[in-house]
């Protein structure tokens, strides 16, 4: 499944701007004392860990999200296109009567216009 977001893009860049920083952050503690260079380096993992445990959180919810709306595309096919053929081939007025009862007739009259040709629409 394709994502509108570039989410491995983002933290490839987000992943080298952190270490660019974690090097900078090294190279300047080093030359003050360079036993805090473990430290840094101790560090630098712990944030790269955190970095790729939320990177994979990312994925999990961006691959749910699409799930989702998946799933809301293929439920408004099947309500549009039930069996993959136009409403009017596959359901007959005792779909509609049993769903919207038989007031449905009385609102047909009243909404449409019989003598105007084009589509016409009407919300329920």
């Amino acid at each position: 499944a394709s994502s509108e977001f570039d989410i491995d893009g983002f933290f490839v860049g987000a992943r080298l701007k952190i270490q660019t920083v974690i090097s900078e952050i090294r190279d300047f503690v080093s030359n003050i004392d360079s036993s805090l260079t473990g430290a840094v380096d101790n560090s630098a993992e712990k944030i790269l860990y955190h970095i790729n445990s939320i990177y994979e959180k990312t994925l999990t919810a961006d691959k749910k999200r699409n799930e989702i709306i998946a799933r809301q595309i293929e439920k408004l096919k099947v309500n549009l296109l039930p069996e993959d053929e136009l409403q009017e081939r596959v359901l007959n007025i005792t779909y509609f009567l049993n769903k919207y009862s038989f007031e449905l007739i009385g609102k047909l009259f009243n909404e449409f216009d019989v003598f105007d040709f084009n589509h016409q629409l009407i919300f329920m």
